[in-house]
């Protein structure tokens, strides 16, 4: 059976931006070392921010300038079942998905600057 990645976001208290509609959340994405899931690995936003609805957007990204990999968000049906695929560069191919139920690239799981802005609408 295999054992997939777990990804947990991290707030970074204090970093938020308000607007009359919107309010987005700011923090960093760790993950464990096991294997990534094709159609993306979980990443609950639930009991982390005081809001029932799943975010309206949220960006992903690393601050690591070598980093091949962009991340792609998938926003679920509540606040705890988005998912977050993950693409790389690879030589003749252009983003395509991490390959399923390999190990997760050391390379993303090692990233100690995968950041995250998470967006919601105010009072849901």
């Amino acid at each position: 059976m295999t054992t997939y990645a777990v990804l947990t976001a991290v707030p970074d208290h204090g970093k938020t931006d308000v607007s009359e509609r919107h309010i987005a959340y700011y923090g960093h994405i760790t993950s464990t070392t096991d294997a990534y899931k094709t159609g993306g690995l979980a990443l609950s936003f639930a009991g982390i921010y005081p809001l029932n609805d799943p975010p309206v957007r949220v960006e992903i990204w690393s601050e690591t300038v070598a980093s091949q990999y962009e991340f792609v968000y998938l926003t679920g049906t509540t606040t705890a079942n988005g998912l977050v695929a993950i693409l790389a560069s690879a030589t003749g191919t252009v983003n395509a998905e991490v390959t399923g139920d390999s190990t997760i690239p050391s390379a993303f799981s090692g990233d100690t600057k995968v950041r995250y802005r998470a967006e919601f609408i105010k009072g849901r």
